[in-house]
């Protein structure tokens, strides 16, 4: 009879490692990525921000931390439901993968159920960085705005952003990630606040 119960735990060990080595890759993926979006999840991406910006300082790289913003989602979930303002969260993080696809570029969902977005990009080049953002955010208002227009909605939609250097900060030498976040959100309320000054 031990006999028996040793090669039945035997049989059920290898079921176990089998299941490991079959699904693991996709269990994987699905405890980093955001589950809507398919973009790296807050948890994920603020473990590897802290070790990228770690590296950076000591190898003397540049790196940018942008933070994003969706501004007028509530009145579309109001009127439409989440449904349609679901769509809008993919075709942003959609267009974050495609304009954002270089193996340096760390994109991420700032938060399930919310309508801020994140990225971290390894790069010298703050000229090519801020086009890419501008190109982002261009691109998204005229996508959302005529899949909104097709439903005869009246919702404004846009997307607002702040970055933040790491080069440029006074205290870059013992900069903390939740520094850099702050300060591009900070950068991206600003930026807020001149566009319905404009608007006004």
């Amino acid at each position: 009879m031990k006999i028996v119960q040793f090669f039945q735990f035997i049989a059920s060990y290898v079921r176990a490692i089998w299941q490991i080595i079959r699904y693991g890759p996709s269990i994987l993926q699905e405890i980093k990525r955001d589950p809507l979006t398919s973009l790296f999840n807050h948890r994920f991406l603020n473990q590897e921000g802290k070790r990228i910006l770690e590296q950076a300082k000591r190898s003397g790289t540049n790196l940018f931390l942008a933070f994003l913003d969706i501004d007028g989602l509530k009145q579309v979930n109001d009127t439409y439901g989440h449904h349609t303002g679901d769509e809008i969260l993919k075709l942003f993080a959609e267009l974050m993968s495609l304009i954002f696809r270089r193996k340096t570029d760390w994109l991420g969902r700032y938060q399930e159920g919310a309508d801020e977005f994140w990225m971290i990009i390894i790069s010298d080049d703050k000229n090519h960085t801020v086009e890419r953002l501008d190109l982002l955010v261009s691109r998204f208002e005229s996508s959302v705005n005529d899949l909104l227009r097709a439903r005869d909605s009246s919702c404004d939609v846009s997307a607002s952003y702040g970055i933040v250097f790491l080069r440029e900060l006074p205290y870059s030498a013992t900069a903390t990630l939740e520094q850099l976040i702050y300060e591009a959100e900070q950068m991206m309320y600003r930026q807020k606040r001149n566009k319905g000054q404009a608007r006004a």
